[in-house]
């Protein structure tokens, strides 16, 4: 008796791993995802307001930051595109303010990397409507980390800003992507 009860837990612990294992293998096959990205305007790895030249700590820290984060938030999409379906990881991001923003730059980051690297991109859409472009890189993986800098015209400089996915929110498909709504009037861009 002992025998045939341990012998059906062994059976449906190994139909269980299967099970699970079968799972798990369907989120590997090639798709296209609409993934949740999070903007912001300090260098996340070394605390610093990259094209201000300033740290943490440092005077009119703080409220730069302030306006850089809304600023970003403004330019960048909620949801990029992620691709999985060719032999390279493409990602797709949805760019605001494009009226007056230009000489774009994008990098990429890899978790375990040190650096960014630049890429190159492509502009895949746009929107004079809306003022907006949609830009497709390639990247490393799914978690990576993106720095993207532009010359914006009001306030006659170029910015930098830093974004990264998170596979964790991914939805299949490109219904969130093409459905985002984006700022089309620039924030304030004050400063002293």
């Amino acid at each position: 008796m002992l025998k045939k009860i341990l012998s059906s837990i062994i059976a449906l612990s190994f139909i269980f791993t299967i099970f699970v294992l079968n799972i798990n293998a369907q989120d590997l096959e090639s798709k296209v995802y609409s993934v949740k990205n999070t903007a912001q305007y300090e260098n996340p790895i070394t605390k610093e307001l990259e094209d201000l030249k300033i740290k943490e700590g440092q005077p009119k820290y703080k409220s730069k930051k302030a306006i850089g984060d809304g600023m970003s938030r403004s330019i960048l999409g909620k949801y990029s595109l992620f691709d999985n379906t060719g032999k390279t990881k493409t990602l797709t991001i949805k760019i605001g303010l494009a009226d007056v923003c230009k000489d774009y730059k994008i990098s990429v980051k890899n978790v375990k990397d040190d650096k960014y690297k630049e890429v190159k991109f492509k502009v895949v859409k746009e929107d004079k409507k809306k003022k907006t472009k949609d830009i497709k890189f390639e990247v490393p993986t799914n978690e990576a980390y993106i720095k993207i800098s532009a010359y914006v015209d009001p306030m006659g400089r170029d910015i930098t800003f830093f974004a990264q996915m998170s596979s964790k929110d991914a939805k299949e498909g490109a219904k969130e992507f093409n459905s985002q709504k984006m700022t089309i009037k620039a924030p304030s861009t004050d400063e002293e």
